[in-house]
């Protein structure tokens, strides 16, 4: 069996990571989503993905 790493969401901008959470809070009409919110609202990054490339713990 062959692994293959997947290349998908690999070296995000702070800018492209910031601004699906804009959009999300737009949507919500909610000035910060929590993880339940924005995994329900359609995310298009998974909320880790902003724990580790901010290396905080945002969303909670």
């Amino acid at each position: 069996m062959n692994f293959k790493l997947n290349d998908c969401h690999r070296d995000i901008s702070n800018e492209e990571l910031l601004a699906d959470v804009k959009r999300v809070t737009q949507k919500l009409s909610k000035n910060t989503p929590i993880q339940k919110e924005y995994k329900a609202a359609g995310e298009k990054y998974g909320t880790n993905t902003f724990q580790r490339h901010f290396a905080v713990g945002i969303l909670y």
